[in-house]
């Protein structure tokens, strides 16, 4: 083994010892990018030459101890935002996700990216921690493409789907354009016992598929001129898809008796979203930002439920109709001034109006009339929220040291069409502190205290039929936001060329938890259950493995959570986890380049712990095995990537027990237990992608 590649051993070994003990024993490691500031790092185009990089997002997928995040889709703009910026500006879009973004980006255009794991104060973060940057020139046409094929090595298939997109530069206009269609097979065959108080009752053999089709188109342009930009971008998108269940059932009780109980939905969505920015300078160091977005999001379901001795001989059991409409319309100004040396000031204020429209229309058999309506409270409504939010922040820089200080202001008001549902406002205080530690290009701390308001989501107002645990999902007018205090510590350090390792902890004191609230022993609805708390630690990261493996050049990247969690169960008043959350997950990603070859492949796996629901006459545990996939690929051939990925080699395993109670759970004994174990099959996909 060469002497020169000891130093990467010990620094991988101090590495998995202490994440801020290693910085110190490889400093003097000197890496291929340059240090813009304390808490920034840059990653120049070359850096990433090695792997051969298409898109941006190839790039991005590359920076050590960095995952993409596309934000959530919350309702508002503030705080929905993901972790990459392009050229220093958040997309102005929500539908069109960030990482469908950098895959219209070709990596020769991408000039470097940079890593802010400091100051994002500097920048619309939307409550990120760390952003990446990504500086692109546009100066000439490019187009991107790639085409896929998916085969389920056990049923269906094959799916194919592609995308198209072109960018370029007309005088002070740069503009872009794509389509994408896709297609999409998921086969799942299982195997469900129902166990009574005598043992097994009833024997299933269940095998579902969902199909589905889609398209989106998609255009945004911006327009510079002086100091002054206008961006535009408008996106539109059609979905169908369709779901088959087939569930041969033997009851043991009595003896013999079979039957099938078959159950169907079709689905349609279309979504359309066009807004954009404008953006200008106030002064020479003031600079202010308008945001307009639109958005409307249109639902179709039909649920069918049929029961019969086989599949030709059926009787439909119940069918529901169901139509859903949510809006939103959102008005943003952003402002922000750093005439002060080493300080900056920003004012941020929005206006958004949403609503829901659903109606239902659900049947049943009834021995006398065959299918006759079913009244279903609260299924029938249309809730709409006019809410406002300021932001005010302030941002000192230090030296080493940067202070970040923020008060938030939310105000809303939820209306109600439905009979019995009230109206209802809300004013929240939203104060946060950020305290960042850089002492060195290498290390960076950071502390979070902060004051977080939970989005309410619209569906746990309404009422739905639930066909797969044959119930009704009942709506809750009276649901109030969730609030977390957020105490949250991080440290990190970077060695090497490539090596990164981040722990996180945190804590967070939870109002209002937002959980299944019992109603009068009878039936439950998506309630608040009092106060709790959650704990745990994030570790993530890139171990280079150069030193172990000599070929090429090769690296692992990690990321594993644990938590934990108290609240006090509504039902048994004792002190339980809160419900939906899993405990720990771990991650990983071995990846080895053959840099003179143009060759790379490697191996991806995942893990969770089970996931517990507590409902009020139900305890639902949901458990999967270990995930394995593994991928070759190569850039060789005329200048595209052609990669072949093989999911779910080891077939994974999705068990699901549920434990249903004659009532009560604190109060009444076990009545049944339903376990089911689920098999989604292996596959392998194909895609050929590239620029030009």
């Amino acid at each position: 083994m060469n002497a020169a590649r000891f130093p990467s051993l010990t620094a991988i070994a101090i590495a998995l010892a202490s994440p801020i003990a290693m910085a110190h024993a490889v400093g003097a490691v000197e890496a291929p990018t340059r240090f813009v500031e304390a808490g920034t790092v840059s990653f120049s185009s070359a850096f990433f030459d090695d792997y051969r990089p298409v898109s941006a997002r190839d790039m991005i997928e590359r920076i050590p101890g960095f995952q993409l995040d596309n934000g959530s889709d919350a309702r508002g703009f503030a705080g929905t935002a993901g972790n990459v910026l392009i050229n220093g500006e958040r997309p102005s879009s929500k539908t069109d996700r960030v990482s469908d973004i950098l895959e219209r980006i070709p990596a020769r255009k991408v000039m470097r990216i940079d890593l802010i794991r400091g100051n994002t104060g500097r920048f619309d973060a939307g409550g990120q921690a760390v952003l990446a940057n990504v500086v692109v020139s546009t100066e000439s046409r490019s187009w991107t493409w790639d085409a896929r094929v998916e085969q389920d090595t056990d049923s269906g298939g094959p799916t194919p789907g592609g995308s198209l997109s072109v960018i370029d530069r007309q005088g002070n206009t740069e503009w872009a354009g794509g389509v994408e269609l896709s297609t999409a097979y998921f086969g799942n065959s299982a195997d469900e016992r129902r166990l009574g108080a005598a043992g097994v009752e009833e024997i299933r053999d269940e095998f579902e598929r969902s199909r589905q089709h889609a398209i989106r188109l998609n255009a945004n342009s911006a327009t510079r001129w002086d100091r002054h930009m206008l961006r535009l971008n408008a996106e539109v998108g059609y979905r169908d898809s369709d779901f088959r269940e087939n569930s041969r059932r033997t009851r043991l009780t009595p003896i013999g008796t079979s039957f099938n109980l078959d159950r169907r939905s079709d689905t349609d969505r279309f979504d359309l979203e066009f807004g954009g920015d404008f953006e200008w300078s106030v002064g020479a160091a003031s600079e202010a930002r308008a945001v307009g977005l639109f958005r409307r999001i249109e639902v179709s379901d039909f649920n069918q439920e049929l029961l019969g001795p086989d599949r030709s001989n059926v009787t439909v059991q119940q069918s529901a109709d169901r139509e859903s409409i949510r809006s939103e319309s959102i008005a943003r100004v952003e402002f922000n001034h750093s005439g002060f040396e080493n300080r900056q000031l920003e004012l941020d204020v929005e206006l958004a109006l949403n609503s829901l429209d659903n109606s239902l229309a659900l049947r049943a058999i009834d021995p006398s009339d065959g299918l006759a309506p079913v009244e279903v409270p609260g299924a029938n409504n249309r809730v709409e929220e006019l809410r406002g939010d300021l932001q005010m922040r302030d941002t000192w820089q230090r030296g080493t040291l940067s202070i970040e200080t923020e008060l938030g202001a939310e105000a809303s008001e939820i209306r109600q069409s439905g009979a019995g549902a009230p109206d209802q406002q809300f004013f929240f205080l939203k104060p946060s502190l950020t305290i960042v530690h850089a002492p060195d290009e290498r290390r960076i701390h950071r502390f979070n205290l902060s004051r977080r308001i939970a989005q309410l989501d619209f569906g746990d107002f309404i009422s739905a039929a639930n066909f797969s645990d044959g119930d009704i999902d009942r709506g809750n007018p009276n649901l109030r936001p969730q609030q977390t205090w957020l105490a949250e510590w991080s440290s990190e350090a970077r060695f090497g060329e490539i090596g990164a390792a981040q722990l996180r902890a945190f804590h967070r004191w939870i109002s209002d938890v937002q959980d299944r609230l019992p109603i009068d022993d009878r039936f439950e609805v998506p309630g608040n259950i009092g106060d709790g708390r959650r704990w745990g630690f994030v570790l993530k990261g890139t171990l280079p493995l150069d030193a172990v493996i000599l070929s090429g050049r090769s690296r692992l990247d990690f990321s594993g959570r644990w938590e934990d969690s108290s609240v006090t169960d509504p039902v048994t008043g004792r002190d339980r986890s809160l419900s939906g959350r899993r405990k720990f997950e771990v991650e990983g990603e071995f990846r080895q380049d053959l840099t003179g070859e143009g060759w790379a492949w490697g191996l991806e796996t995942e893990y969770e712990d089970a996931r517990v629901v507590y409902e009020l006459d139900e305890i639902d545990i949901n458990e999967r095995g270990i995930d394995l996939g593994a991928f070759v690929e190569t850039t060789r051939f005329f200048g595209v990537k052609v990669q072949l990925i093989a999911q779910n080699l080891l077939d994974r395993r999705f068990e699901r027990s549920r434990l249903v109670f004659d009532g009560a759970r604190d109060a009444t004994d076990l009545s049944f237990r339903e376990i089911r174990d689920r098999r989604r099959g292996r596959s392998v996909l194909l895609s050929i992608s590239g620029s030009f």
